[in-house]
């Protein structure tokens, strides 16, 4: 599949939290614990984009 687009986990993370945000949270998690993992892996474990998430 090739490394992960840094923006695919913007776009997790956005809707990971709408879920969040909707008390969905079953959905929620997967969501953003991919988008933690595709930051980590693009920009390092210890990078601020990934505190964000």
């Amino acid at each position: 599949m090739g490394v992960p687009n840094p923006d695919t986990a913007t776009s997790l993370n956005n809707l990971g939290m709408l879920y969040r945000d909707q008390s969905r949270y079953a959905e929620a998690e997967p969501l953003l614990q991919r988008a933690v993992m595709i930051c980590q892996v693009s920009f390092g474990v210890e990078h601020d984009s990934c505190c964000l998430i």
